[in-house]
């Protein structure tokens, strides 16, 4: 069974089946939302997808974060600035670099636009941690303007959901249950759509006021689903500003295969998309062309630009193995297969295998070390480096890629390496993108045919 292919399928049998744009909270369309959300949580259900858990504060600290709230809120109003483009996105899309915390993504364009004074870098994760951000005067840690914001919210009268809202969640319960083999629960699905949107409207009011402070002139985010994202997106179509959302990875159904979008398109949806390549701005660009307001284009990855034109200073002084396969994890259960196990040990002679941890899996690396210990092969591995340094430095001294399905693989293919995808969810995402010179796909889960794919991609 190939669930994504089947989640796909049903997604887009509900939106052609009801009257998915007529769903409908403060005159935005919800199907964005509720589609993108769906999507995730079959996704999580039926793969078994790990979670890190999120922690609650005490009222100490909450009262501390308001008043830090309010007092950076007058800070920022009073104090003159004009921004050119506003970006946003997360302390996840950074790494250490020459010793800085380093948005791989950002900071690469907005040292390229050249000007120091006409962008902003805002993020709205809280990393739980002080970073020492590269360039920090251009950085705003959005999260701590959300208190007061939030708390403006609440003295505003609440707007109670559509009832088509609700009659369309309960359909959904009869045609999930009837489809997969799982109970959905529409009350708590609901109520988590509710909380959301209520969410991305406090963030919608953050940046209406300013967006229109400072002035600005366009807006790029990364990625779009995120909950501040969809309040960015809002702010910028209701005052007239471009919005852009960058590519982070390989393209899920967030982008794809949208069958029926109206012709004005989607408030939720950012007007551009900025790609990687040309093949997943004309995915974009088959649904996109129907609508007056979303459009994609072939952008490049700014990350992989910055390291193969020579701008990066490589400074990590590592001692680099003349031999590395690097495998780049996915959150799901099952990383390290016997099968997968047995090949490490048999080409641990002749290997060293870097173990790179998807961001949602650093709170479990240590679980992940006594797995590869246990199993005898920890002393072939290096997850510290492979997880900490970036990743096109790691491949410009690899020998070959492994992965299920990560994004990776397009990085890697920028760098001339191989690489080997052993889930069909890989082979579905890459399938456009699969060169024989490139690229093998082993899936009957056996020692004997990874050696074989090893043998073969490193010989050519």
């Amino acid at each position: 069974m190939n669930k994504r292919k089947d989640i796909q399928a049903f997604i887009i049998s509900l939106e052609q089946k009801y009257n998915v744009n007529q769903i409908l909270y403060k005159g935005i369309s919800l199907w964005p939302l509720i589609r993108i959300r769906l999507f995730f949580f079959l996704v999580f259900k039926l793969e078994n997808h790990s979670t890190a858990n999120g922690k609650t504060e005490s009222w100490a600290i909450r009262i501390w974060h308001l008043l830090e709230s309010i007092g950076l809120t007058l800070r920022l109003l009073l104090s003159p600035k004009r921004i050119t483009t506003l970006y946003a996105g997360s302390h996840l899309h950074r790494v250490m670099y020459r010793g800085v915390s380093f948005n791989r993504f950002f900071d690469v364009l907005m040292d390229e636009a050249g000007n120091e004074n006409d962008c902003l870098l805002v993020e709205y994760h809280n990393p739980g941690k002080k970073l020492n951000y590269y360039k920090h005067f251009r950085v705003l840690q959005l999260f701590k303007l959300y208190p007061l914001f939030f708390h403006l919210a609440r003295l505003r009268t609440e707007e109670k959901m559509e009832a088509n809202v609700l009659v369309f969640i309960k359909s959904m319960k009869t045609e999930i249950e009837s489809a997969f083999p799982i109970e959905f629960n529409d009350s708590k699905f609901l109520a988590g759509l509710q909380q959301e949107l209520k969410t991305i409207f406090v963030y919608r009011d953050i940046f209406n006021v300013f967006l229109k402070k400072w002035r600005v002139k366009e807006t790029v985010g990364l990625c779009y689903y995120n909950t501040p994202i969809f309040g960015l997106t809002i702010a910028a179509a209701e005052l007239g500003i471009p919005s852009v959302d960058y590519q982070h990875g390989p393209q899920n159904l967030s982008y794809r295969d949208w069958s029926n979008v109206p012709e004005e398109g989607y408030t939720l949806i950012p007007a551009h998309f900025y790609c990687w390549n040309e093949i997943d701005a004309l995915a974009i660009n088959e649904w996109a062309h129907r609508t007056r307001r979303h459009q994609a284009f072939f952008h490049g990855n700014s990350w992989v630009r910055f390291w193969q034109t020579g701008k990066a200073e490589i400074s990590s002084g590592v001692d680099w193995q003349k031999n590395i396969i690097l495998y780049t994890l996915q959150p799901v259960e099952g990383c390290f297969e016997p099968y997968l196990l047995e090949t490490i040990k048999a080409t641990a002679g002749n290997f060293s295998w870097w173990i790179r941890l998807h961001p949602r899996q650093f709170h479990e690396k240590d679980k992940i070390l006594r797995e590869l210990s246990e199993a005898g092969v920890a002393s072939f591995t290096n997850i510290e480096n492979a997880s900490e340094l970036p990743l096109p430095e790691i491949l410009m001294h690899t020998k070959l890629h492994i992965t299920k399905f990560s994004g990776s693989v397009l990085e890697a293919t920028e760098f001339n390496i191989p690489s080997i995808i052993i889930d069909q969810k890989g082979k579905d995402h890459f399938g456009p993108f699969i060169d024989e010179r490139f690229y093998r796909v082993v899936l009957d889960k056996n020692k004997d045919s990874m050696l074989n794919a090893i043998r073969d991609l490193v010989k050519n």
